[in-house]
């Protein structure tokens, strides 16, 4: 092949690839962008959000290498019990970190309107 043939192979390859990768990348910064408006400066409720995520993928992929047989039921059971009992924990943190920001937020508008 011919160096053009290989800087046309090259060109359409990229093109190809963000093809593929554009709307993936965009989704996640929408995704971004929805949760700092909705959470602002909370560095907690990010976290606990975050590790939200994570157990849930983490579900998942538990639930997807059970059905495929790449885990015996012995092993998938107590790690399925495991990852639910910290996704409802982190479901109550979130829960009450909310409440307790909602609250903060009340106080200092009334705190505002006082003075």
């Amino acid at each position: 092949m011919s160096a053009g043939g290989y800087l046309l192979l090259i060109f359409f390859g990229a093109i190809a690839l963000l093809v593929i990768l554009l709307p993936l990348l965009s989704k996640r910064q929408t995704a971004r962008s929805d949760f700092e408006v909705e959470f602002g400066k909370m560095p907690l409720v990010q976290q606990l959000a975050q590790e939200r995520e994570a157990v849930l993928q983490a579900l998942r992929d538990l639930e997807f290498d059970y059905q495929t047989g790449k885990l015996a039921q012995s092993d998938y059971l107590p790690q399925r019990e495991a990852l639910l009992a910290r996704g409802a924990q982190l479901l109550r943190q979130l829960e009450q970190e909310r409440e307790r920001a909602l609250e903060d937020a009340i106080r200092a508008a009334r705190q505002s309107k006082e003075t």
